[in-house]
């Protein structure tokens, strides 16, 4: 699905979680569009340009190498896959698995 497929279907009040958020361009619009979401990244210095740039979207410092859980309506990881497999070992693809 590409990005303006996931804003076009993103209704109000669905829980999301945005992993590797970055700067939190993405997060927010999916805020804007009333879903209750969590920007997610590894990078504490990408995370405090986020929280600069939308002091109303929450944000957590998670290392996506070691996975991440929950329950949620939608996941986006846009990219994230690039930055958080190691070609070792399988845990942060098999863990973006489980949340499909």
């Amino acid at each position: 699905m590409d990005v303006a497929a996931v804003l076009q279907t993103q209704r109000s009040g669905r829980l999301a979680r945005h992993l590797g958020c970055g700067h939190g361009w993405f997060t927010n619009e999916l805020y804007r569009r009333g879903a209750q979401v969590l920007g997610v990244d590894g990078s504490e210095a990408l995370l405090d340009i986020a929280r600069s740039r939308y002091p109303d979207v929450p944000f957590e410092q998670v290392d996506l190498r070691a996975g991440y859980e929950g329950e949620f309506d939608i996941v986006v990881a846009l990219m994230v896959d690039l930055e958080v497999c190691d070609p070792s070992t399988e845990t942060a693809v098999a863990g973006l698995r489980r949340l499909a």
